[in-house]
């Protein structure tokens, strides 16, 4: 015997603890933002709703990554991408972000469904290998220049060797 389909109360429950879920008109003005939205960001479902999501604006990226967002959301296709968002007490966080749109019957978007992951976590140790990788190529190039500077003082104190032997324990040259 098969089981039942889920309900659409079991997709909303499951997509409510796995995921930031926001909806939005047309406008991009908040209609709907779940717990995990809450909590994330720092605001209330109040604070949220009626609000646009420049809120959460970072000032990370430019007013041309938005609007290329906006551009493909509003033409009724998807748009993915991470985003890093301000929280209300000011810290930064990631998301990895994908944003749905739904047409009417003309193919017009009437709202937009934002569902995000928290990626923070992620992004930081990424910055953190980049730096070790930067530290790394660093101390390598400091390496070099100081074999570099080594290998000719070698030869000088090589040179100096052969002429100190050269000359009588008693010489002022010595």
């Amino acid at each position: 015997m098969s089981e039942p389909a889920p309900t659409l109360a079991d997709l909303q429950y499951a997509l409510d603890q796995s995921a930031i879920v926001a909806t939005t008109d047309v406008a991009g003005t908040i209609a709907f933002a779940n717990e995990k939205f809450c909590e994330i960001s720092g605001y209330s479902r109040g604070e949220l709703v009626g609000q646009n999501h420049r809120i959460l604006n970072s000032g990370h990226h430019s007013v041309e990554f938005f609007r290329e967002m906006y551009r493909t959301i509003a033409a009724g296709s998807v748009w993915r991408g991470e985003i890093r968002n301000r929280a209300k007490g000011g810290s930064f966080y990631w998301v990895d972000t994908t944003i749905v749109p739904f047409l009417d019957a003309a193919g017009k978007p009437y709202r937009y469904m934002a569902i995000r992951y928290d990626i923070t976590e992620r992004k930081t140790v990424e910055a953190l290998l980049r730096e070790q990788s930067s530290l790394t190529r660093l101390g390598q190039m400091a390496a070099v220049v100081a074999h570099e500077v080594r290998n000719p003082l070698a030869g000088i104190r090589g040179a100096l060797q052969i002429v100190e032997g050269r000359l009588a324990a008693g010489e002022p040259a010595r």
